[in-house]
C-alpha cells in the first residue's frame, strides 16, 4: 500500500475531526502579506504522483497552478466519496504543505491565492476542505463550510 491512501484517509480524518469537534480559530478576517516574489517551491520540480482511486474516492497530485506556487513543498487533491446513506456528492479536499522556512504571513497569502484560483469554498473545483501550512512555525490555515476562508488554526 502506498502513502497516498494514507494521505487520503488522513485528510478525511482531519476534516471529520474538525466537523465533529470544531477548531479553535481566530475570529477576524485574515489579512495576507504582500505576495512573495520567491520562485516556485520544491514541489514544482518534483514529478507529480499518479492519481490513485478506490471505493469511489481518489487522490491526485496538486494541480500545476498550485504545485508551482512559491513555498509549496507537497500536497494532495482528493475526493472523499459520499456517505453510504447519501446517493450523490462527496467532498473534494486540498491539503498543501509549505516549506519549513515559510512565514505565517506567506502561508496565509498562499491560502488566499489558492482560494482565488478556485480551490476554496464555493469555487469551481468544489473544494469543501482546504488546509495550507506546516505546523506552528509556518502557521496553518484552513477553509471549511461555515467559516471564513483561510482561518488560522491554533
Amino acid at each position: 500500500m502506498s502513502r497516498r491512501p494514507v494521505t487520503f484517509f488522513a485528510a478525511g480524518a482531519v476534516a471529520a475531526a474538525f466537523a465533529v469537534v470544531g477548531c479553535t480559530a481566530t475570529t477576524t478576517a485574515p489579512q495576507a502579506a504582500a505576495p512573495t516574489s520567491a520562485g516556485p517551491g520544491p514541489a514544482c520540480s518534483a514529478a507529480p504522483s499518479p492519481t490513485e482511486s478506490w471505493l469511489g474516492g481518489w487522490v491526485a497530485p496538486l494541480p500545476d497552478e498550485i504545485r508551482c506556487l512559491p513555498h509549496i513543498e507537497h500536497g494532495a487533491y482528493s475526493h472523499h466519496p459520499p456517505a453510504a446513506d447519501v446517493q450523490e456528492g462527496g467532498e473534494n479536499a486540498l491539503t498543501v504543505t509549505v516549506t519549513p522556512d515559510t512565514t505565517p504571513d506567506q502561508t496565509l497569502a498562499l491560502c488566499l491565492r489558492i482560494t482565488e484560483l478556485g480551490y476554496g469554498l464555493d469555487g469551481p473545483h468544489q473544494v469543501a476542505f482546504l488546509s495550507v501550512g506546516n505546523g506552528e512555525e509556518t502557521g496553518r490555515y484552513s477553509s471549511m463550510p461555515g467559516q471564513a476562508p483561510c482561518l488560522k488554526i491554533r
